[in-house]
């Protein structure tokens, strides 16, 4: 390689080269962040540091029988801690009954009904200013549409746009992305750098700390100190609030969605669970013949389609069962070439029918427990099997190991 080429080649900026120099920008952006925009985060943290190490303390002193000899700090809020909630239990009561009492008056009835009509006015202010532009675009559309198009082969000018942004922008901009994301996979330090920066910046290992001081304190002084359950709600109400703060709206709306849509799946999901036990338990109570009858378009067809899968599944599991108690019973026996050989059978149609597996097995039987079948007879009988079916072991049991394990 020449000198000019070994010149050239030390030069190139490669895309994995780009990639970390953008995880090093990320990563010192979200430095900045921890020291010029979360700096009580850090006095915070250290709190939490503090309410552990007492919490330990109290702990040990209290198993060791020296009783009261510290006081953990978890139980009690920092005098330095501007709470958006009263901090007294006492005091939350009194302003939840107040809410409630406020919330029935009517003076708020009249304000909610004086907001609401002024939120109508404001949008309709401006749907009475967009709507004529709204109106005037679709006369333009619908006058170009009869128009007869003579550009015929040839793609308009809209067209021609949406295709430049589509090379130059969108697409060079996702696989920029894509591939991204593919680095951080590739080299997991730099993703995980960054989880525990924004970790640390939204108050979350705060948090997590808070939660491991107040378990270790509890499980010791609950039956003495229980109204410390309060102070923990007003910490997390105010540490949480760091990240909904900082977070736009529609973020945390996005992240309230997946929440909520998970937890529904789940729920969807337990409820057809148990939907499904129920109509394996019917069909297992109520053997041999179903009779359906029901009127037109009454889900009959619907109804025996789920019968006939749900008994399927039935069918499946006790399978399994069946499996599971004979590998328990032969557990040296290769019932994974077994397997992987009825899946090959199965997919060249040599062995199609459950008869002619039974059949082959017979056959299998009865040439292993015949004893000509040991010298040259049994060796082309295989060789048969091979060309045949697959079958690529030198026994007629599947590759069991005979002299180690036995009959």
């Amino acid at each position: 390689m020449s000198e000019t080429a070994k010149k050239k080649k030390r030069n190139t900026f490669s895309r994995a080269d780009e990639y970390d120099v953008l995880s090093m920008v990320l990563i010192g952006a979200t430095v900045l962040f921890a020291v010029f925009w979360f700096g009580p985060v850090f006095k915070r943290l250290l709190q939490s540091f503090r309410d552990v190490w007492t919490s330990l303390y109290y702990y040990i002193s209290e198993v060791s029988g020296n009783y009261g000899a510290v006081n953990a700090t978890v139980a009690e809020i920092p005098s330095d801690l501007h709470s958006v909630v009263p901090t007294e239990w006492g005091t939350f009561k009194v302003k939840c009954i107040e809410y409630g009492r406020l919330l029935k008056s009517k003076e708020n009835l009249k304000d909610c009904f004086s907001s609401l009509l002024s939120g109508v006015a404001t949008v309709a202010f401006y749907v009475a200013q967009f709507l004529p532009l709204l109106l005037l675009l679709i006369v333009v559309l619908k006058i170009s549409y009869k128009n007869e198009n003579t550009e015929r082969g040839r793609k308009t000018k809209p067209l021609k746009a949406y295709l430049a942004f589509e090379k130059h922008v969108y697409h060079p901009a996702k696989n920029f992305i894509i591939g991204y994301v593919h680095h951080l996979r590739d080299k997991r330090i730099w993703w995980r750098v960054l989880a525990v920066l924004w970790l640390y910046n939204l108050n979350i290992i705060t948090v997590l700390l808070e939660f491991c001081a107040y378990a270790i304190y509890i499980c010791m002084a609950w039956s003495t100190n229980i109204s410390s359950l309060w102070p923990q709600v007003v910490k997390l109400v105010m540490d949480l609030s760091v990240p909904v703060s900082f977070l736009p709206w529609w973020l945390l709306l996005i992240l309230a969605w997946n929440l909520f849509d998970g937890w529904r799946q789940r729920r969807g999901l337990e409820k057809l669970y148990a939907c499904e036990e129920y109509n394996k338990a019917f069909l297992e109570s109520h053997p041999g013949a179903l009779f359906l009858v029901g009127k037109q378009r009454a889900k009959k067809t619907t109804t025996i389609t789920d019968m006939a899968l749900t008994q399927e599944v039935i069918f499946r599991e006790k399978a399994q069962e069946l499996l599971a108690e004979r590998d328990k019973q032969f557990p040296h026996v290769p019932w994974q070439n077994v397997e992987d050989f009825y899946f090959i059978t199965q997919e060249n149609h040599t062995l199609p029918t459950l008869a002619s597996c039974r059949r082959f097995i017979q056959t299998l039987r009865a040439r292993f427990e015949d004893e000509r079948m040991e010298g040259p007879k049994g060796d082309a009988l295989l060789r048969l099997l091979n060309k045949k079916y697959g079958y690529i072991w030198n026994d007629f049991c599947f590759g069991y190991d005979r002299e180690k394990y036995g009959l």
